[in-house]
């Protein structure tokens, strides 16, 4: 008799067409709240289940015209951020080109979200916390 696959095998694969996109401040507390479509968006491809911890995005920002959001977050102390931001967006796999960044449990990090991206976000255990945002003038962030 065959050894029984751990839960912890088991694949699963996930449709992104057949998610809807919703506004991230549901899943990241702090977050500012997506306008008409302007903000930011997310399709969560795995929520936590059972005794496994862990969260996987799908996000999209949609940046106001002329605007740039400046937020300050931290990561739970007891998790990891993975996030893959695509730099060049294209319909052909083979030039998908990107910035990887890892931040390890409790790292504080501020962002400026300005012109519109797509990322995979993957937290070990929860997302994170956004602790302050601002708005700002995009010609003031320029150089940021």
């Amino acid at each position: 008799m065959g050894a029984q696959p751990s839960r912890k095998s088991i694949n699963s694969k996930v449709d992104t067409a057949k998610i809807d996109w919703e506004p991230w401040d549901r899943y990241f507390p702090g977050a500012p709240p997506a306008e008409g479509e302007y903000g930011g968006w997310v399709k969560v491809l795995r929520r936590p289940q059972g005794d496994e911890k862990g969260w996987t995005f799908l996000f999209k920002w949609v940046g106001w015209p002329g605007k740039t959001v400046r937020h300050v977050a931290v990561v739970p102390d007891d998790g990891e951020e993975h996030v893959y931001t695509l730099t060049n967006p294209s319909a052909d796999p083979m030039v998908l080109e990107g910035v990887y960044t890892f931040r390890g449990p409790g790292a504080k990090h501020v962002g400026s979200f300005g012109e519109s991206f797509t990322s995979f976000l993957r937290y070990t255990t929860g997302p994170d916390i956004i602790l302050s945002y601002e708005f700002l003038d995009r010609k003031e962030t320029s150089n940021a």
